[in-house]
């Protein structure tokens, strides 16, 4: 016997009208600007390394630094110098390239 199931309507996210706030401020507008940037050069440095298959250990080996230094990079929590960021693509075998516009 089969049962007549409704549908629930889903509740609508709270956090959606919140979100969309956020974006009339300019503060956090600033602030994502920043973040954008730190995250995208994380993400990219964690992909390079998964993509050569060496492990955060082997990365702080090969640049000379600690593991926990690599992880913080790759998760956005560390202000990367330009002198870290060559040594990082020197050790995956890319070149860091840096363009304002």
């Amino acid at each position: 016997m089969k049962k007549n199931l409704k549908r629930k309507k889903l509740p609508e996210d709270p956090n959606i009208e919140y979100l969309e706030r956020l974006w009339d401020d300019p503060k956090f507008i600033k602030g994502y600007q920043k973040a954008r940037l730190r995250f995208g050069i994380a993400i990219e440095i964690a992909r390079l390394r998964q993509k050569k298959k060496i492990t955060q250990h082997q990365l702080a080996c090969l640049t000379k630094t600690d593991q926990a230094v690599i992880s913080r990079i790759e998760r956005g929590r560390a202000n990367l110098s330009l002198d870290r960021l060559a040594e990082i693509a020197a050790a995956l075998g890319v070149k860091a390239k840096i363009q304002l516009v």
